[in-house]
């Protein structure tokens, strides 16, 4: 079941095994987003939309990872609705930002849930990454993997399912993946059930 509450208790968050080696998983205020996420967030939280991007205090649900070196992934999950202001939502997603020590975004990503509807049939019921992406100057350095790890931390938590590809990740996304399948993290598509990969 997707969490309905708007706050995280850090406890829960402390004993997920992922967070536990990726840094301190914690609920954060509206007023705790620094300025690059913010923008992030309402540039994305009002894309397939006719309405107008949301502030940190209208997401349904803020938390943060922070890592021992100073960096913080932020996460903002949101009903996102049709193009009509009466639309029901036709998704529930999180949006994800990476921020360094001096509050410059170093990368961002997006985890999709597709509600039913007119969508695409095969993606309905899951999260699975709609996005994710390094910032130019900080490719290599082990942020892309780190970002898709924390992303599968979050769809754990918020959705109570592992995280999955999307339906054609680029090259350097699949690479990450054949790494996870790799290490036993995830695994592999399946032509049988039309699967993508898939975290454990």
């Amino acid at each position: 079941m997707i969490k309905e509450r708007l706050s995280i208790e850090s406890e829960e968050l402390l004993a997920e095994r992922d967070a536990a080696h990726l840094g301190l998983f914690t609920p954060v205020s509206p007023d705790e987003i620094p300025p690059a996420a913010v923008e992030l967030f309402d540039q994305k939280s009002r894309l397939l939309t006719n309405e107008p991007g949301l502030s940190p205090q209208e997401f349904d649900l803020l938390f943060a990872l922070k890592y021992p070196d100073g960096d913080t992934t932020f996460f903002a999950t949101f009903k996102r609705h049709g193009l009509e202001p009466d639309d029901s939502p036709v998704e529930i997603d999180t949006l994800v930002v990476d921020i360094d020590r001096e509050s410059g975004m170093v990368g961002r990503g997006e985890i999709r849930f597709l509600l039913p509807g007119d969508v695409v049939p095969n993606m309905v019921g899951f999260p699975f990454v709609g996005m994710t992406y390094t910032e130019e100057g900080h490719t290599r350095n082990g942020l892309g993997m780190r970002r898709l790890l924390a992303m599968n931390t979050a769809a754990k938590y918020v959705y109570n399912m592992p995280l999955r590809s999307g339906l054609h990740p680029s090259p350097s996304a699949e690479s990450l993946w054949i790494n996870c399948v790799g290490d036993g993290l995830a695994k592999p598509p399946s032509e049988e059930t039309n699967e993508r990969y898939k975290f454990v």
